[in-house]
């Protein structure tokens, strides 16, 4: 898993939008690399057991864009962070 994480945003010298956009960019990210980390599982075990807590993953990511144009910067963050946590989790459930 190098190169995945999520990106500390608090860190960066930039605007409460511009940091929901770049959490988002980080989940989405993060996700793809979920994506094809299942897809690999799944062609080489027989017994195959998909991560529950992201089933929906594709959905919550389409909201938590289309909200991007309507929603608080801070809430958009907050579900960024919360989606990229539950990503990382599901990561580490394929890599063992």
């Amino acid at each position: 898993m190098n190169s995945v994480g999520e990106l500390p945003t608090e860190l960066l010298s930039m605007s409460q939008s511009f940091r929901a956009q770049a959490s988002i960019a980080n989940a989405k990210q993060i996700l793809a690399q979920y994506d094809v980390k299942e897809k690999m599982k799944a062609q080489v075990e027989p017994y195959f057991i998909k991560y529950k807590q992201l089933k929906d993953w594709k959905a919550t990511l389409d909201q938590l864009e289309e909200s991007a144009l309507n929603e608080e910067p801070y809430n958009l963050i907050l579900k960024s962070k919360a989606l990229i946590k539950e990503a990382l989790k599901g990561l580490r459930y394929y890599q063992t």
